[in-house]
């Protein structure tokens, strides 16, 4: 019974560490702003990492692959009533490939290809805030605007100029809708984060 009291008072006095003794916060030497995390943003930028390449390639590819489908049946099609439909969704799918090269969004986060990023938490958490911008004005008005006026010429072409509204109006649907779905499967992990914070 003694000898169970002098050992309590023991680990009482000098507690046992197990383990490695906890290792320093790396950012507790930073001025941090108030903001996501550093797990955090790193997740992000990872997740935008394997997405965005993907997204862009893949709308890339379908863009250039409906044109020149299009672009095929428009030079071989004998009736102008199929012609000039795909000739409207040549020039519809071709924008779509320069929306792509032209936006905001490059096909990779090169931002994570600076030189010692990933040990400078700081310009780590800066290089997130440039990526969700980018990811917002993906995403913002001017491409929604972009791909409904696409669309709209498009369809009011065939509709009033080829004297076709059932064509015009197919082409209008297919045309905005495609130009939606590009914007809205934008990856946006780091946008997300970020929230109103930006």
């Amino acid at each position: 019974m003694l000898a169970s009291l002098v050992a309590l008072s023991l680990l009482a006095v000098a507690p046992p560490t197990l383990g490695a003794p906890d290792e320093p916060d790396p950012l507790a030497a930073l001025d941090w702003p108030a903001g996501p995390s550093l797990p955090a943003i790193r997740d992000a930028l990872a997740s935008d990492a394997r997405h965005t390449p993907w997204w862009f390639w893949g709308w890339g590819a379908t863009f250039m692959t409906a044109g020149s489908v299009q672009l095929t049946l428009s030079v071989t099609g004998d009736e102008r009533a199929l012609r000039m439909p795909a000739t409207v969704g040549t020039i519809s799918a071709f924008l779509g490939v320069l929306g792509l090269a032209i936006g905001e969004l490059p096909p990779t986060v090169e931002l994570l290809d600076i030189p010692g990023i990933a040990d400078d938490p700081l310009q780590l958490r800066e290089a997130s805030r440039v990526q969700a911008r980018r990811q917002r004005a993906a995403q913002g008005w001017l491409p929604h605007v972009l791909a409904v006026s696409v669309a709209l010429a498009g369809g009011l072409y065939l509709w009033l100029g080829e004297d076709d509204p059932l064509m015009g109006g197919i082409n209008f649907a297919i045309s905005l809708a495609a130009g939606e779905a590009q914007i809205w499967t934008v990856p946006n992990a780091s946008s997300e984060l970020w929230g109103d914070d930006l």
